[in-house]
């Protein structure tokens, strides 16, 4: 198998004269070969401030909290700081984000407390 870079056939201004089949059908295989090993998690963050939720989505959970507690995240940053409270892994993308939006949907204080007392 070789992951090497891929070559592009080019005109002689510059532009791509067609697509390359090959190198296309190669990014495609591994790309889908290395999600499989990929985990999704849906996660619930509380706000250690006024104890407020958060659910969202990543695949990379340690990261996605310090993106939140650093303030990137505009709807979080008011908030800060933040504390994992719950979380969920999943082996498909659909699937994480499925829950996801069920979750946001029960907009239920209650429901997410029973969520965290279960974990």
């Amino acid at each position: 198998m070789h992951f090497g870079p891929v070559t592009v056939p080019r005109t002689r201004d510059g532009f791509e004269s067609r697509p390359d089949r090959k190198a296309q059908a190669k990014f495609a295989w591994a790309f889908l070969f290395l999600s499989s090993f990929m985990r999704h998690y849906i996660y619930i963050l509380q706000s250690q401030v006024d104890a407020s939720f958060y659910t969202g989505y990543t695949s990379n959970i340690s990261r996605r909290l310090q993106e939140h507690n650093a303030g990137l995240s505009s709807f979080t940053s008011r908030k800060i700081p933040w504390r994992l409270v719950y979380f969920e892994d999943f082996d498909d993308k659909s699937d994480a984000l499925k829950r996801e939006r069920f979750i946001k949907a029960m907009r239920n204080k209650n429901f997410i407390l029973n969520l965290i007392r279960s974990f």
